[in-house]
């Protein structure tokens, strides 16, 4: 990678023309931690916070112990009296009942049964009276919910805790919300064919969005809905009004009253982009599948998010939001894909016709005739197939079927550790280049230099080996398009909130510390090379020390840290570190190197170098890369890693702050936004971004 773009926020210019490169493809299903931090979401106070305006949401929690402690409580004295606790508690107790003093309802966890009914795992506490005084006891009560008959519950059982055995079934947020990562959402998907319409899940003739909707009991009307241009569609779930103008033709008429049946999705008529219906109907079945708890513990009759009560929210400004209704929507996003190209199918197509091709430039080339021709097949838009191809963990389509100002762009192919982050691309429209280079003074001076020109949706470095004029076009040559990382600037696109529940990207950012941070290391070899960053880093790495110890000493020498400065970081002694890096093949391990990359701020192509003097291959199934599950319910934790450090004992949150450089804190970025372009700590963190304990 050459530079990568990060300046002060300038509009994305395709988001209001093309809204399928505005929406993110890679959301994770796991959470409702919104996309960016705080920082740059609502408005500043006076106090350095940020206040932004939230939906008032309610938990199932009070309602659950408001409806059911009594019966709860009832249900433990009779199991007292007629002598049933007796065969559960484990020791002899003289209790014939219990009082409030004596019981204690800890926790609960909630399971899903199906759309409407839940199982509520109730953790008890009793403190038991015995001859050597009081003694407490912990069991499970089951109960099992009905949404409809509102949160009133009836008690299956109470077991001992130690005898209790977890559960199969899919995990609830206290909002109702089923958890799932990606993986497990393409699967609850296939499932969801399977129980409607079973053929259509491997016959794409018979796949259809109505049909689908029909099967599940759901009805389409289409609607000029007023005052929800934005909106492209809204299920209702019991017979509700709704007000509907023409908006298109600029009808001065006031809007007219229209009532919607019980279980209906209204497709937006008004919406810009109403022609991708067909998406939007399955966005809404899962919505009506999965989320239908959500919506009733709210008392919502329909998901129109417009008609929830907000409020005023102060937070500190590098602080992470939580929203069950972006949740629902990366969900639902997830969902619609998974209906519309369910996963096995769409991945045997893949491979097939990935294996069809035979001549073809680079794997860019390649996914982009296979995405051509499985769009052709199943007469979907290119960005559909896309999006599920990425979707799907085939990084290189990235570099396909990329469309610019209207038009495709030839496509291209990259290293992939240079691009593994979302938020990254290497693909920018003129309009938001001019409008970065007015808004920022750096910027301009940068292409003001010559050194770099806009050509083919890329800004690329203006060399004859790397661009060249096709019929009076500046296209990238071929070497160049085979390494787009290695001469075009790297751009990170940024959300931004659109409704209560929708965040898209509309924002392009240039990221100066990355290039300050690879010249930290080149700068001699850019003084060589008259500030050539491709043959200056290619000098360095060809200059690398080929051991490990001779490395590790020439990159702590360069950041001025003695031996019992990097010690201390690793907690060891300066005397146990040189042993080790004499040694590195037995004593340096993953660890270690990940420890060193951090506190050197080793950039991605750097730390390669490390690993390999190192002798250490991190693979994706590396122990660093597998998730560890939480408790329930589970959120994302994407601050830090869940593992083992060097001395064995848990990596925790303080003991990787350590490696947080100063200017980390101040510009208020998590350690994990800072790092997600560094190909082996995304290894070990980016994984995170899946299904890990309790509260990214």
């Amino acid at each position: 990678m050459m530079e990568e773009f990060d300046y002060l926020s300038t509009p994305h210019a395709p988001i209001d023309e093309h809204p399928e490169y505005s929406q993110p493809i890679e959301q994770d299903c796991s959470n409702g931690v919104i996309p960016q931090d705080a920082s740059v979401i609502g408005t500043p106070t006076e106090d350095g916070k940020r206040r932004i305006l939230v939906s008032e949401v309610t938990t199932i929690n009070k309602p659950f112990f408001d409806k059911n402690k009594a019966m709860m409580t009832r249900y433990i004295n009779t199991q007292l009296q007629n002598g049933n606790m007796r065969r559960i508690v484990p020791f002899p107790f003289t209790n014939r009942r219990i009082c409030w003093l004596q019981r204690d309802y800890k926790c609960v966890s909630f399971w899903k049964v199906d759309r409407t009914h839940f199982i509520a795992d109730v953790e008890v506490h009793l403190n038991l009276d015995t001859r050597e005084g009081v003694r407490e006891w912990v069991g499970i009560m089951t109960l099992w919910g009905d949404i409809e008959n509102d949160c009133a519950c009836t008690i299956e059982d109470i077991v001992d805790k130690r005898e209790f055995e977890e559960r199969e079934l899919v995990a609830l947020s206290c909002f109702l919300i089923p958890i799932y990562s990606n993986k497990q959402m393409d699967k609850e998907m296939e499932r969801l064919w399977r129980r409607y319409h079973p053929e259509a899940l491997t016959a794409p003739s018979a796949r259809s969005a109505v049909e689908l909707a029909k099967r599940m009991g759901l009805s389409i009307i289409r609607l000029p809905v007023y005052n929800h241009n934005a909106t492209p569609s809204i299920l209702f779930f019991v017979e509700d009004t709704i007000l509907v103008k023409e908006t298109k033709n600029n009808s001065k008429e006031e809007p007219q009253e229209v009532r919607v049946p019980a279980n209906t999705i209204v497709v937006n008529t008004n919406h810009r982009f109403s022609d991708y219906s067909e998406y939007y109907i399955y966005h809404e079945c899962v919505h009506y599948e999965e989320h239908y708890m959500f919506f009733k513990l709210q008392e919502m009759h329909t998901n129109d998010i417009m008609r929830m009560k907000t409020k005023v929210q102060i937070v500190e400004a590098d602080e992470k939001i939580t929203s069950p209704l972006y949740w629902m929507e990366v969900q639902a996003n997830r969902g619609a894909y998974g209906l519309m190209l369910p996963a096995a199918h769409t991945e045997a197509m893949i491979r097939k016709e990935l294996d069809k091709i035979q001549r073809f430039r680079h794997p860019g080339d390649k996914y982009e005739i296979a995405g051509k021709e499985i769009a052709r097949q199943l007469e979907l838009p290119n960005f559909r197939v896309r999006a599920r191809m990425i979707q799907l963990g085939h990084i290189y389509a990235k570099g396909a079927l990329n469309k610019v100002d209207g038009a495709y762009i030839d496509p291209f192919c990259f290293d992939l550790d240079a691009w593994r982050s979302e938020e990254h691309t290497y693909v920018i429209d003129e309009r938001t280049v001019k409008a970065i280079y007015e808004k920022s003074k750096d910027f301009r001076c940068f292409i003001d230099s010559g050194k770099y020109i806009y050509a083919d949706g890329h800004v690329v470095r203006n060399t004859s080996d790397c661009v060249q004029d096709v019929g009076g076009l500046l296209r990238l040559t071929p070497e160049a398009n085979l390494h787009v990382n290695r001469c075009c600037l790297r751009f990170v696109r940024r959300y931004e909130q659109k409704n209560l529940e929708k965040y898209v990207y509309g924002r392009m950012y240039y990221d100066a510390d990355y290039v300050a941070q690879t010249n930290f290391y080149i700068d001699e070899e850019l003084v060589n090379f008259n500030h050539d960053v491709v043959k200056a880093k290619m000098a360095y790495k060809k200059n690398f020390p080929s051991d490990f110890s001779t490395a590790f000493h020439k990159l702590r020498n360069r950041n001025g840290m003695s031996m019992d400065d990097v010690a201390e970081v690793l907690g060891t002694s300066a005397r146990t570190l040189e042993r080790w890096i004499a040694n590195p093949g037995e004593k340096i391990s993953a660890d270690t190197v990940t420890k060193l990359t951090l506190l050197w701020k080793l950039p991605d192509w750097l730390s390669d170098l490390m690993y390999d003097r190192a002798f250490v291959r991190l693979s994706e199934t590396d122990d660093r890369c597998n998730l560890i599950p939480g408790n329930s319910p589970r959120v994302l934790d994407g601050w830090y890693p869940q593992g083992r450090s060097i001395s064995g004992q848990p990596w925790t949150e303080p003991s990787l702050l350590i490696f947080l450089w100063p200017t980390a804190f101040q510009s208020g970025r998590s350690f994990f936004c800072f790092w997600p372009r560094h190909k082996h700590i995304k290894k070990v963190f980016w994984s995170t971004r899946q299904i890990l304990s309790c509260q990214k």
